[in-house]
């Protein structure tokens, strides 16, 4: 797992908060940021994988969640 990128993704979502119109939110991400590489993380219970941690970023400031993912694609394994 890589620690700076759980730290920066909490980071990111306490930064923009539930206050924050959502234009706030779609601007995290910028071109070299959206490189695909998977992140699961499980959500009450349930497995969600994004394409990448900058869209987990986002997803936390749009609904002022503070999800952290592993770096992966997720497996029926994971929990």
């Amino acid at each position: 797992m890589n620690i700076n990128g759980v730290v920066l993704l909490g980071l990111m979502a306490v930064a923009c908060g539930n206050s924050v119109q959502m234009d706030a939110c779609q601007n995290i991400c910028n071109v070299q940021q959206q490189v695909l590489s998977p992140v699961c993380v499980n959500e009450q219970g349930a497995l969600r994988q994004f394409n990448s941690q900058c869209e987990l970023a986002t997803y936390n400031c749009r609904t002022g969640q503070m999800l952290v993912g592993r770096l992966g694609p997720c497996t029926t394994t994971m929990g």
